[in-house]
């Protein structure tokens, strides 16, 4: 953990460029180089990168870039082809949106004209969220090298270590680290590729991938949906970007609890898939919807191979607003046969929804997390977004009601506000209603009925709203300017800049801050941290040198110790707490301790190959009452059999195993 965040500059750039450069390649060739599209470049690089890293093995190819580079031009050349067909040229760009009379994706002249100052209000607002962001995660993360004392960090940080070890990031080989026959790979491919081409430690690599998606990710996706929704003024997209680092509850929320990795990635794409999906849906004329439609198919890969969660989210939130403009159309033209196509689209939409919630069912093991509170109780969080009594930032609160206000009041806009109802409601269902209710367990089941992921999911359907507040308070005080006794544009510059550093200021609000300050308690290295203490971190590093390359190690993966496989390239009997252990591994995991007087534990550790074992007590990542079926592993004893080889503090020990 020697490492200085100066030094992580690099990791964190690489990050960056695997995110947008394959999803640039392909929306260039497809369609044209555009905000939007720029902004939702990472879903296509995750699409791109997750299935080049499916196919590679099969083609018999390591994992390196060269697989992702080969498959985004293949897709980028299929791109082009479709272009050329919308288009009628290989080159030309096309009308300059999605909409009928070269209208912007909003539908208005303003926005059409916004042109280049759509730019610079997209660049001040990724700029504002960037420096916001990074803050943020610096704090949160402690150093550079730092791991997560959290459950799931285990199976992520050794993972990683996995990949680039067996030169395999295939969604059917990743799971291996934990007995799983799948695991999305979406997350894994790009914290594995910058480890492998920087050669950094796989904290630095994950910690590195974490500040690219929660600084720079999810703002473009923000801004993405805000701009899709509200239009392209610089205003929206300020906001937007300001907005994207005031919430602590997302993106430093699935940073800190689980730590759900892969779900902070989905979450940080979906705002990108929605305002694309609304793109698709103001687009006419068969040539131009399929390439939209593509398009979004292509970005609904990449968002459910970042995690399934993620697209079930997806869905969620888009219903309300695939509703809302089939119900627009209606009324704009309503016709019989129209009608009975609005009726058939509907039905499917239904039949669809409720597979797709029959197919992700978590089993009762996984999906009995208890609520919070009670529903009125969840509704107040909610709606102020303010969930797991994170305090309020009352400026963001006053944007919040002024976008309900300017929203409700204009119906052409009010669609925005679905995102924001649907993820209220299934936080409230998850939070505020008992764990026996049939409607919880129906709707919220898919995301293991649990609140903290359903929190997360606030931020994205707030932010448009409150982003609609701060245009509408900006146009207030634009008015006002324009009144000033001696006119001239030096009063409305000077109030743009205040209205920017204003807002920009939501940020450092109570209710982002209280986010950060818990995540930080995830990464401290402490005598009280649940995973590693300081002792044990260090013993860790010193496996290198106190133990032969090519050492098994055994021990409580409960307790931290598999994490030698991801900090010290040390294989490891268990690389994650869940599997399915054989009748061997269990029986030396109760009876280690009794080496010397039970003969069948050295004929199990000569079976299963293990040469040392660790010994970091009794102290479990959750529950001490579940370590008891390592208690084969802890308080063990120096005799012939167990050598101890080093030690650090009272409760770090290493041990080797001789005379079996």
């Amino acid at each position: 953990m020697t490492e200085s965040w100066l030094a992580t500059v690099p990791a964190v750039a690489l990050a960056v460029a695997w995110y947008w450069l394959p999803g640039l390649l392909v929306l260039i060739a497809g369609w044209r180089w555009s905000l939007h599209h720029v902004l939702v470049a990472p879903v296509v690089s995750i699409g791109v990168g997750a299935v080049a890293a499916t196919l590679a093995p099969r083609l018999g190819i390591a994992w390196s870039p060269l697989p992702v580079l080969v498959l985004a031009v293949l897709i980028a050349a299929i791109a082009l082809a479709v272009r050329r067909w919308v288009t009628g040229s290989w080159f030309t760009p096309g009308p300059t949106s999605s909409s009928p009379g070269g209208a912007s994706v909003a539908g208005t002249e303003a926005d059409a004209s916004a042109g280049g100052a759509a730019w610079w209000g997209a660049c001040v607002g990724l700029l504002i969220a960037a420096v916001t962001l990074t803050a943020h995660c610096l704090t949160a993360f402690v150093a550079p090298g730092a791991v997560s004392q959290t459950f799931d960090g285990i199976a992520h940080l050794n993972t990683i270590r996995w990949i680039v070890e067996t030169a395999d990031a295939s969604p059917f080989h990743i799971g291996l680290t934990s007995d799983a026959p799948f695991y999305p790979n979406g997350w894994h491919v790009v914290p594995s590729l910058v480890m492998s081409l920087l050669g950094t430690s796989v904290p630095v690599a994950v910690n590195a991938t974490s500040i690219a998606i929660a600084a720079f990710v999810w703002p473009a996706s923000c801004l993405a949906l805000a701009a899709a929704l509200l239009g392209r003024r610089p205003a929206v997209l300020v906001a937007a970007g300001a907005l994207a680092g005031a919430f602590g509850a997302f993106p430093l929320l699935l940073l800190d609890f689980g730590v759900l990795y892969p779900n902070a990635l989905g979450y940080a794409l979906l705002p990108a898939v929605l305002g694309w999906l609304v793109v698709a849906l103001r687009t006419r004329g068969l040539p131009p919807v399929t390439r939209e439609v593509l398009g979004v198919l292509l970005a609904c890969a990449g968002l459910g191979l970042a995690h399934p969660n993620a697209f079930l989210s997806l869905w969620a939130l888009a219903s309300g607003v695939v509703l809302v403009h089939i119900g627009a159309r209606l009324v704009a033209r309503w016709t019989l046969v129209r009608s009975l196509v609005a009726a058939l689209v509907v039905a499917v939409l239904t039949v669809l929804t409720i597979q797709l919630w029959s197919f992700s069912r978590t089993n009762e093991v996984m999906s009995r997390w208890p609520p919070w509170q009670t529903p009125a109780q969840a509704f107040g969080e909610g709606f102020l977004v303010s969930p797991a009594h994170l305090p309020f930032t009352y400026p963001v609160l006053f944007l919040l009601g002024a976008g309900w206000i300017a929203l409700a009041r204009r119906p052409r806009r009010a669609v925005a506000l679905w995102p924001f109802c649907a993820a209220l409601a299934l936080f409230v269902l998850a939070s505020g209603f008992p764990v026996e209710s049939p409607v919880r367990e129906a709707v919220t089941n898919p995301w293991y009925n649990d609140s903290f992921r359903l929190a997360a999911l606030l931020p994205t359907g707030a932010i448009p709203v409150a982003t609609a507040g701060a245009v509408a308070c900006w146009d207030a005080l634009a008015a006002l300017a324009v009144r000033w006794p001696r006119p001239g544009a030096w009063p409305t510059r000077v109030l743009a800049v205040l209205a920017t550093a204003a807002i920009a200021l939501t940020g450092q609000g109570p209710n982002a801050l209280e986010g950060v300050e818990r995540a930080r308690k995830s990464y401290l290295l402490t005598e009280e941290s649940p995973l590693l203490s300081p002792e044990e971190y260090a013993l860790l590093e010193r496996l290198d040198t106190t133990t032969p390359p090519d050492a098994l190690i055994a021990g409580s993966p409960r307790a931290g110790t598999s994490l030698a496989y991801a900090l010290a390239d040390r294989e490891v009997l268990r690389k994650h707490v869940f599997g399915q252990p054989g009748a061997e591994e269990q029986y030396l995991d109760a009876h280690l301790r009794d080496i010397t007087a039970d003969p069948r534990v050295c004929e199990v550790v000569d079976d299963l190959g293990v040469d040392h074992v660790l010994d970091f007590g009794e102290q479990d990542v959750h529950d001490n009452y579940e370590a008891s079926q390592w208690k084969g592993m802890t308080d063990l004893v120096p005799s012939a059999h167990l050598v101890l080889v080093d030690a650090e503090g009272p409760e770090a020990r290493l041990f080797r195993i001789e005379g079996c």
